[in-house]
């Protein structure tokens, strides 16, 4: 049996490793359920209108620290009042004219989804939630001094469901995110190492069944909890500077750590390794104990791996993962020391690329005529209660067919289990019943936690966020057990119309298929590595600063080519299988990618380096770049590099080059 790191998972197994326990799974989900309960009865007991919006709050909110929670909260109210504001004055300065409520409505889905894409802090989807559904009220023939306190309510509920999440979070939840992150950090480099134990037979090793079992959790929980912690930490001015510079670079090589490890638990049974490859797994071991001690300052045993890695087997590519750590320096260029503190660039509410990339304009535009066509369909249609189908629209509109498809079956999915099983099966078998908030309290807790605990999960918590929301939604519109089943009968229609207008607008004109983008992504990733080797050979006030932006968005592209791999499984139609199969050489290239990134970062620092070097390799990236955009067979030489220069590359560099070109072959060449 010959495994690949990248292996498609059986549906079942997925679903089986979403729902797992993980380290905090358990006590967030605790929490949440417990901020859900409170702030409901809070609002039930003083008959605040909007309850579900305020309740649904806590689940965008909550996160691993009470900093984090309480800051996501404040700036999700901030764009929410930002929002409610924007509709009331487009009302009053339109005087609530029918042709400004369509222009707006688009005008405030292209600003929503340009601020998705292209800001680093969330707030683009409250904006524009809020922002439209307040819009949405005044299509209701109710007087002006009633619709404008129906728009502010749900804005003052979130602030009370806010200050719930953050009073729980601060008494429960551990404050320091240092202690969270290096916690965070041990669990998952102890389960590598416990698969090398077991791997290499030694007789105090964790049995492999459970070695492997915890690999697998923890390669499928993804690194969002880490990301988030290291959010935090970078606010933070003492003992900060260590780990915001050395922690964002380490993390993809823990990652891809964790996905080798949990390949080499499917290794075939029946073939056992040899007593060297077993040798090699301890040491492998030994070295993953070393990380767990100091993960900023790891021992001696690390050093030498780069000499000893051979071959493209599971181990090497551990070896070569640990040795690419070795190597890892976040530091700027030797010739750029003297300003690289004022080169930092200062935090910034935008991507690099915010207002350069013409991606983020085209997509905020098919937004736009995605919810202005909506909006005219149910006021068309004269049916307020579908008004769903424009914020669907938002939330189910993204960039590629892929990552559209996923997010339209998840939010199917989620709305008949919040709406249609949980919200109208309740209405119909429970409420009868109940007599008394006891009753209720106990019904929402329990569904605030199984959707808490699916919220946490690392592909699937989309699910769990959508279920929470219709179910508060159905249930929870009244003071009183609601005996009317219309708001979710059409919930799910105004979703499956924005469903409709979606894939028309996204999918049938000019969809961008999820391979292509991810053929992009990494063609940007190549193109943008030339300009930092010639950034190197300039000299200018400005080359430091350019080139911190430029490894920004280096970083974020190849994360994101991984994350678009996990998309394509969505793909459907007669090209599926040969965008799987392109996906896998497109997600095996960007690793290679990042490998000589790496070892482009260690060259550019060497004080003298070869004349003339810089220059050649860029231009061969840069060729790469466009072979890929262009989808054409490249021609030129794919030999050594050192066969195109007089100036040889470092051995480091030269041995991330021709594996890098290795990868790249079968993509460009016809």
């Amino acid at each position: 049996m010959n495994w690949k790191v990248n292996e498609r998972v059986p549906w079942s197994e997925l679903i089986r490793q979403e729902l797992l326990p993980f380290h905090g799974r358990l006590s967030g989900s605790l929490r949440t359920t417990l901020a859900v309960v409170v702030t409901a009865i809070a609002m039930m007991t003083f008959r605040t209108p909007a309850i579900a919006p305020g309740v649904y709050l806590i689940f965008l909110v909550s996160y691993e620290t009470p900093y984090l929670t309480f800051t996501s909260g404040l700036l999700s109210l901030l764009f929410q009042c930002v929002g409610v504001a924007a509709a009331l004055l487009l009302v009053v300065a339109t005087d609530n004219a029918p042709m400004a409520r369509v222009l707006g409505t688009a005008l405030f889905c292209f600003l929503s989804a340009y601020m998705l894409r292209t800001m680093r802090r969330r707030g683009g989807m409250d904006f524009g939630v809020f922002s439209l559904t307040s819009l949405a009220l005044w299509d209701m023939h109710l007087p002006a001094d009633q619709l404008v306190r129906l728009s502010m309510w749900p804005v003052a509920t979130g602030a009370l469901g806010v200050v719930s999440a953050v009073a729980i979070e601060y008494a429960f939840a551990r404050r320091d995110p240092f202690y969270a992150l290096r916690k965070e950090f041990e669990v998952r480099i102890e389960a590598i190492e416990n698969v090398l134990r077991a791997y290499s037979g030694q007789p105090d090793a964790l049995h492999p069944y459970f070695a492997s079992r915890e690999v697998v959790r923890l390669s499928f929980a993804g690194q969002g909890r880490m990301m988030a912690l290291l959010d935090e930490i970078a606010t933070r001015r003492e003992g900060a500077e260590e780990y915001v510079s050395e922690f964002p670079v380490l993390l993809p090589h823990l990652f891809r750590l964790l996905d080798l490890a949990a390949a080499l638990t499917l290794e075939d049974k029946n073939n056992p390794p040899s007593e060297e490859r077993r040798a090699r797994a301890r040491r492998l071991a030994e070295v993953c104990a070393e990380l767990r001690q100091n993960p900023l300052a790891p021992g001696p045993k690390l050093h030498g791996l780069a000499s000893a890695a051979s071959g493209d087997d599971l181990i090497s590519q551990m070896e070569h993962t640990f040795a690419d750590i070795d190597g890892m320096e976040p530091h700027p260029p030797a010739s750029w020391q003297g300003s690289a503190r004022g080169a930092k660039p200062s935090p910034s509410w935008f991507v690099a690329d915010a207002f350069t990339n013409p991606a983020y304009l085209a997509f905020s535009l098919k937004i736009a005529l995605c919810g202005a066509i909506c909006y005219i369909v149910y006021m068309a249609l004269d049916w307020p209660g579908i008004s769903t189908a424009v914020v669907t629209v938002l939330i189910v509109g993204l960039n590629t067919t892929g990552a559209i498809s996923q997010k339209l079956i998840f939010r199917l999915i989620g709305c008949s289990i919040g709406a249609v099983l949980l919200g109208i099966g309740s209405i119909v078998f429970l409420f009868p019943h109940m007599d008394s908030i006891a009753g209720l309290a106990l019904l929402i807790a329990a569904v605030a936690f199984a959707a808490a605990w699916v919220a946490r999960a690392p592909h699937f918590s989309y699910i769990g966020m959508q279920t929470a929301f219709s179910f508060f939604l159905v249930t929870l519109s009244t003071f009183s057990a609601p005996a009317d089943m219309t708001p979710a009968r059409d919930r799910v229609i105004g979703i499956a119309i924005a469903l409709l207008v979606v894939w028309a607008v996204f999918l049938e004109i000019a969809p961008i298929r999820t391979v292509s983008e991810m053929r992009t992504t990494l063609a940007r990733v190549l193109a943008n590595e030339a300009r930092l080797l010639t950034l190197a050979e300039a000299d200018s006030a400005s080359t430091p600063r350019a080139a911190l932006r430029l490894r920004e968005v280096i970083t974020r592209d190849l994360v994101s080519v991984r994350s678009m791999s996990e998309l394509v499984p969505y793909e459907f139609g007669t090209r599926a299988d040969a965008d799987r199969a392109e996906s896998d050489q497109l997600l095996e290239a960007s690793l290679a990618t990042g490998r000589l990134f790496l070892a482009l970062e260690a060259w550019l620092r060497d004080p003298q380096p070869a004349a003339g070097a810089h220059a050649t390799i860029a231009a061969q990236l840069t060729h790469w770049s466009s072979g890929l955009l262009a989808e054409t067979s490249v021609r030129a030489s794919f030999g050594a590099p050192e066969s195109r220069s007089d100036a040889p590359l470092p051995p480091r560099v030269s041995a991330a080059y021709s594996q890098l070109n290795a990868r790249l072959v079968p993509l460009l060449r016809a």
